[in-house]
């Protein structure tokens, strides 16, 4: 007589029990996986703040080297070195092909080599009328295309990945420019109408189109609300498709915000206005994605009266680097009147009052 028969009998898991474990193990999954994603949200939130100090720290190294912040944007002529030429700074419009801030900054970003390759390359570039246009940059152009083609890491926020195309404004045989999520201010309105920026209380520490047709960074003296007070630089989310200018590096029309829409203060952006409603839409110097299911990066056709507003990827707001220098994360629930007011470097009053007929309930929140 065997008395271990029933010890030779391997015990199992029934389904029921199988099924069980599986859906601990699911809810355990489901409860730790929020943790997981916020830890690698505050992860890449810290990194783009620690972007945005450096940037903020270049700039005002610039400052203090040449008395001015950068110009936003400048066509450029045989006779400009690093954006800057005897009689001032030839303006760009919002669909023009002139360099960003970022070219005249980046012995300041650390990329003294990138630089003057840049600068050599322009020499190669044929003259446009008057001046130089990148979109003219072709094989042909060795130095100028290797230059356009290399990206520059630190004024790249890591929550703004995913698929990015470059940047062509216009033909397969131009260089492909990689994007960036630092964009200058431009002040509380339009940035590229004159008559808007002839309006001191309207303007940011960096000017477009005043005095007219000539765009300047300005020097912290005059930023008469305080340095503290008001943004030099914000995060904008780099566009994704080819022909969409947002978050171009070396472009001045896609790494710049500003506050106004097309007429002065009719209606105003704020930080991640939902662009699926047609009056808060981002309106770039050139935009291939119009019907983007997006909220954040939908978009309208530019042209001369571009403007776009302050956007990121981060849960409820955006970067940006006062003129001091300090780091602060800016709520998306932010009123209208504080935001106007952190865009404008010498508001004094001056626009309190016209804020009234803005209309920021245009802007539907989802």
């Amino acid at each position: 007589m065997n008395l271990n028969r029933n010890n030779s009998c391997r015990s199992a898991f029934t389904l029921i029990e199988l099924l069980v474990v599986i859906a601990i193990i699911g809810v355990l999954v489901g409860l730790l996986l929020p943790a997981v994603q916020a830890a690698r949200e505050a992860a890449r939130r810290m990194q783009c703040a620690n972007n945005f100090k450096q940037a903020a720290l270049a700039l005002h190294n610039y400052h203090d080297t040449f008395g001015s912040l950068p110009p936003p944007g400048t066509r450029w002529n045989q006779g400009i070195r690093d954006g800057r030429v005897a009689n001032g700074y030839f303006s760009p419009s919002s669909s023009s092909s002139a360099h960003s801030w970022v070219v005249s900054t980046l012995p300041f970003l650390e990329q003294q080599p990138l630089s003057e390759l840049y600068w050599a390359g322009v020499q190669e570039l044929p003259r446009y009328g008057q001046w130089y246009r990148i979109k003219d940059t072709r094989a042909s152009h060795p130095q100028m295309f290797q230059a356009v083609s290399t990206g520059v890491p630190s004024l790249v926020c890591p929550s703004d990945s995913g698929r990015k195309e470059p940047y062509k404004s216009s033909s397969s045989s131009e260089p492909p420019m990689p994007r960036i999520n630092v964009a200058v201010n431009a002040g509380a309105t339009q940035a590229f109408s004159w008559g808007n920026q002839s309006t001191p209380g309207l303007r940011g520490p960096f000017t477009f189109s005043f005095p007219r047709y000539f765009s300047h960074g300005e020097n912290f003296a005059a930023v008469q609300d305080g340095t503290s007070n008001v943004v030099m630089i914000a995060e904008l989310i780099a566009g994704e498709r080819e022909r969409d200018s947002r978050g171009a590096w070396a472009y001045a029309v896609g790494t710049y915000i500003c506050g106004g829409g097309p007429s002065n203060l009719t209606y105003m952006l704020t930080p991640n206005a939902n662009a699926l409603d047609n009056d808060c839409r981002d309106r770039p110097g050139r935009c291939s994605s119009p019907a983007s299911p997006d909220r954040q990066l939908r978009c309208t056709g530019g042209g001369s009266r571009g403007f776009q507003t302050a956007r990121s990827r981060h849960p409820g707001g955006v970067h940006v680097a006062m003129c001091d220098g300090s780091v602060q994360f800016v709520a998306e629930t932010i009123s209208l009147r504080n935001w106007v007011l952190m865009l404008a470097q010498a508001s004094q009053g001056q626009i309190a009052a016209r804020l009234e007929n803005a209309q920021p309930s245009r802007c539907k929140q989802l």
